[in-house]
């Protein structure tokens, strides 16, 4: 990992990971033949980086 970043996180990011990974492949099947573009932003990621 990069020193610029903090490292944060623990199970709880793990878990919202995972929860956050089946509601975006259910999402965006089901969304895939819109005609859109989709875009993802998590205002609450820190750095960004987290250790899994």
């Amino acid at each position: 990992m990069n020193s610029r970043f903090t490292e944060f996180g623990g199970e709880w990011t793990r878990t919202k990971l995972g929860i956050l990974k089946m509601y975006l492949d259910a999402y965006t099947t089901a969304m895939k033949h819109q005609h859109f573009r989709l875009l993802y932003i998590d205002a609450f990621a820190g750095s960004g980086q987290v250790a899994l």
